[in-house]
């Protein structure tokens, strides 16, 4: 497809103002001779202009980008023209992908290669599809731009932000906090790690008796082994309709999934055992536990497609599926949210249920909006009674969780923002502390 650049507008534009101030007679025929001259140029120059043949555009393939964060696209571009090319490429981008530049300007030497990067924010997770590049070239003369559409389709995962994981990471660990829960007894007993060999004792299990060592020493020796405390850590994700909410530019669930991977990330290099279950009305995803990087990759692909669901979310068949598959002692971690009446009874129900056997955090999103309206003075009967409501909804949701705290269930209610922080101190709190 050719199109007229702005300069032949302008040089048709001319000729018209000069038949303007010469007169009818011999402005018509300076309007006819420089338009037949200028649309004789103009074919001239769409032919002589870059083709699919001289301009060769190869995409990098990349299967995957973070949420909410500048990642670079990149495209090989090849020039087999004779001149220099200064090109405009644009992406057909789905809704929730955004392009810093658009469209892209790159310019090229002939008979050369060059690299248009093309930086992409997606607003949302899961998988996303990048449609056609269109390129637009100008002839030599400059009178005429060549569009030519690439054929092009790429599906791409828009996975959490590891960039802000990383970052995050980098300062637990700067600061040593990993050997806080690497805490093991160094008491002699039955454990998962060897120690030391003493020689035996009456009342030493037989089976701790190491028969090679005693054959080299002539009597008998027995193996001592140091009790692990390493952990099992269950990630419980709410998908339902409370986590929805945006704040910002993300959802709740947005910010309890990074948390959540972050947690993980800092939970296997402690080497606890790490699991996930993400249920709405039912069980969207579930990763049973396991350590190392093998369970933090597992929960990784397991959230990069989970979205909130306006919907009912049903605590009693998640709790349920959770007690039939981890009977061991766990620290349950579970992101949800309290704001009303019912939904806070059946958190307080199951939540009570697993302190009888399980140690858990109930993480949820303090709710600023409504500390706002609830601080804020009142200048109309309208306001006053927002207010009114705002207070109302927050003693309850107070009330709900000092319920919680009261019978065992500890709570941690923080804003989204300083989600990551605040759960993961929380983590090595209890590591610290051998809670479990």
């Amino acid at each position: 497809m050719a199109l007229p650049t702005p300069r032949l507008i302008l040089l048709f534009v001319i000729p018209a103002v000069i038949a303007v101030l010469a007169g009818p007679n011999l402005g018509f025929a300076v309007v006819m001779g420089c338009s037949g001259l200028l649309l004789a140029l103009a074919v001239c120059d769409a032919f002589l202009a870059p083709n699919r043949r001289s301009l060769v555009l190869k995409p990098v393939q990349r299967e995957q980008l973070s949420l909410n964060e500048w990642n670079a696209w990149e495209i090989e571009v090849i020039n087999q023209a004779d001149r220099d090319l200064t090109i405009l490429i644009r992406v057909d981008l789905p809704l929730h992908l955004k392009a810093r530049e658009d469209p892209l300007a790159i310019m090229i030497k002939p008979h050369s290669r060059a690299t248009a990067r093309i930086d992409l924010m997606p607003m949302r997770r899961g998988l996303m599809e990048l449609g056609n590049l269109t390129v637009r070239v100008s002839g030599p003369l400059g009178l005429v731009t060549r569009q030519i559409t690439y054929r092009h389709r790429a599906e791409i995962r828009i996975y959490p932000s590891i960039e802000s994981l990383r970052r995050f990471e980098l300062q637990v660990y700067r600061h040593e906090r990993t050997e806080i829960g690497k805490m093991r007894s160094r008491f002699r007993g039955h454990g998962g790690e060897f120690d030391s060999l003493r020689e035996y004792v009456p009342g030493d299990p037989t089976a701790a008796i190491a028969w090679k060592a005693s054959a080299r020493r002539g009597k008998l020796m027995t193996r001592d082994f140091q009790v692990e405390r390493s952990q099992n850590l269950l990630i419980m994700l709410d998908c339902g309709r409370l986590m929805t909410t945006m704040v910002g530019e993300l959802s709740r669930l947005d910010y309890a999934i990074q948390a959540s991977l972050l947690l993980a990330h800092v939970a296997a290099r402690q080497g606890d055992r790490v699991g996930l279950i993400g249920f709405s009305d039912k069980i969207e995803c579930q990763v049973p536990a396991s350590r190392g990087r093998a369970a933090v990759g597992a929960i990784y692909e397991a959230l990069y497609r989970l979205e909130p669901r306006l919907r009912e979310s049903d605590y009693d068949a998640a709790c349920r599926f959770l007690s039939l598959r981890h009977r061991r002692r766990s620290l349950i971690v579970f992101f949800t949210d309290v704001i009303d009446s019912i939904t806070s009874d059946s958190v307080l129900a199951h939540t009570m249920r697993f302190a009888r056997h399980h140690l858990p955090v109930c993480v949820t999103f303090r709710h600023e909006d409504l500390l706002a309206i609830a601080d804020s003075p009142p200048r109309s009967s309208r306001e006053l009674y927002r207010q009114a409501v705002g207070m109302d909804l927050l003693d309850a949701r107070n009330e709900a969780l000092l319920t919680m705290k009261r019978n065992g269930v500890d709570v941690l209610d923080v804003s989204p923002r300083s989600l990551n922080a605040e759960v993961v101190q929380k983590y090595l709190d209890i590591k610290r502390r051998m809670r479990l």
